[in-house]
C-alpha cells in the first residue's frame, strides 16, 4: 500500500509539471501573437500581461533594412517569455527573427523555443 502511495505522488507531481509546461507555453506563443500583431503597423511593441495562469511579457523591435533593393523592407526580433505560476511554476522563452517585405510578407528567418 506504502508503495502505491509514494507512485501516485510521483505522478500527480509529473502531472503538475506538465500542465505548468504548457501553460507557460502556450503564454509565451500567446505573447508572441500579440507582438506579431503590431508587426507590420508598428517599430516597437512591449506585451506585459498578467492572470490567474501565469505572466507574459516580451518586446518586438523592427528596424529598416538599408541598401539597394532593399526599400520598404524591414527586419525584427519578437522576444518573449511566458511563466505559470502553478506548482512548480515553469518558464519558457520565444524568440523570433525575420523579415517584413515592402508588401508586408512576413518571413520567419530563425525560431528559438527553449522546453
Amino acid at each position: 500500500m506504502e508503495l502505491m502511495l509514494i507512485e501516485s505522488q510521483r505522478a500527480l507531481r509529473e502531472a503538475q509539471r506538465f500542465r505548468s509546461k504548457i501553460i507557460a507555453t502556450t503564454l509565451a506563443e500567446n505573447a508572441a501573437d500579440l507582438a506579431a500583431e503590431q508587426l507590420c503597423t508598428g517599430f516597437k511593441a512591449t506585451i506585459d500581461y498578467a492572470n490567474s495562469d501565469g505572466t507574459m511579457t516580451g518586446t518586438m523591435e523592427r528596424t529598416p533594412l538599408g541598401g539597394p533593393g532593399k526599400e520598404g523592407q524591414s527586419s525584427f526580433v519578437i522576444d518573449v517569455t511566458g511563466v505559470s505560476t502553478g506548482v512548480p511554476p515553469a518558464t519558457v522563452k520565444l524568440k523570433l527573427d525575420g523579415e517584413v517585405s515592402a508588401s508586408n510578407q512576413v518571413f520567419i528567418k530563425y525560431a528559438y523555443h527553449s522546453q
